[in-house]
């Protein structure tokens, strides 16, 4: 659990659509629940290429409320933001889909539910997009 942050979907896309991120508000009341990866320190040059750091996303180091006690993790968050935007109904179905796989809180899964999205214009795009399974 990330503390004082909220998950918004604001961060444009290419595509024009609201992507995630776990912004910071200082709220105490305000958490992100998620899961936390440990990476092998060479695949990260590729990562940070494909996340678009330094052109979408810049990184950050915070502290990570875990079942095991707290975890110092990175994190890429969005280098500009733009209230209003909405995710596309299949990118949200992956986050509510990937929260539900690693067993979140379910009150925090049902907020995400209720996140209001879009469709895709793309036919093509959205048709691919719900042929992947998570």
């Amino acid at each position: 659990m990330l503390a004082k942050h909220r998950l918004l979907f604001h961060k444009k896309s290419h595509d024009d659509s609201g992507k995630a991120d776990a912004y910071f508000t200082g709220q105490d009341d305000d958490c992100v629940w998620g899961v936390v990866f440990e990476l092998d320190p060479a695949e990260k040059p590729a990562l940070d290429v494909a996340e678009g750091l330094g052109t979408d996303y810049l990184e950050k180091t915070v502290c990570v409320a875990g079942p095991s006690g707290n975890v110092e993790a990175t994190m890429y968050y969005a280098k500009e933001t733009h209230p209003g935007l909405r995710p596309y109904s299949w990118y949200l179905r992956f986050v509510v889909d990937g929260a539900r796989q690693h067993e979140l809180p379910s009150e925090y899964v049902s907020s995400l539910e209720r996140v209001q999205s879009i469709a895709d214009p793309d036919a093509n795009s959205d048709a691919q997009h719900r042929a992947i399974r998570c």
